[in-house]
């Protein structure tokens, strides 16, 4: 039981991490490219680039503390997409003053608004990374 307890306070701070990539990732979008490339392909840029930050993160932590099965992956990636999509409407809501339209349109993909496909990724990273690793043994 112990051991399940410090892999989920793991996992937590491993969404933590995983924040504070996401930040970076978007600050790299504001400052470096989105003033060449447009709002839009900038946003589908970030959110490719965040994913791959995101697998190869979880991947590390993955390797170092597996999860038990994929239960444990399916709870994970559920939490973290809970967790990250309470912070992005909570915070831009009540924080940054945004509109709930605002907010609901990265989750626009017939715009080209691809965000959702980062919520998602969240909740199956885990399951990915445990999927990887077994077909190496």
């Amino acid at each position: 039981m112990a051991n399940t307890k410090k892999t989920i306070f793991t996992y937590f701070l491993t969404w933590l991490l995983l924040f504070v990539a996401g930040f970076i990732n978007g600050t790299i979008r504001e400052f470096v490219y989105k003033s060449y490339v447009g709002e839009l392909t900038a946003h589908q840029i970030s959110t490719f680039t965040l994913i791959i930050f995101i697998t190869v993160i979880v991947w590390f932590v993955y390797r170092r503390y597996p999860l038990e099965n994929y239960r444990q992956c399916v709870m994970i990636g559920i939490t973290w997409m809970i967790l990250t999509a309470t912070w992005e409407f909570i915070f831009g809501h009540y924080v940054m003053g945004h509109s709930w339209e605002r907010l609901l349109y990265d989750y626009r993909i017939r715009d080209g608004r691809i965000w959702v496909f980062v919520i998602l990724w969240m909740g199956w990273v885990t399951v990915f990374v445990r999927w990887i690793e077994k077909l190496k043994l």
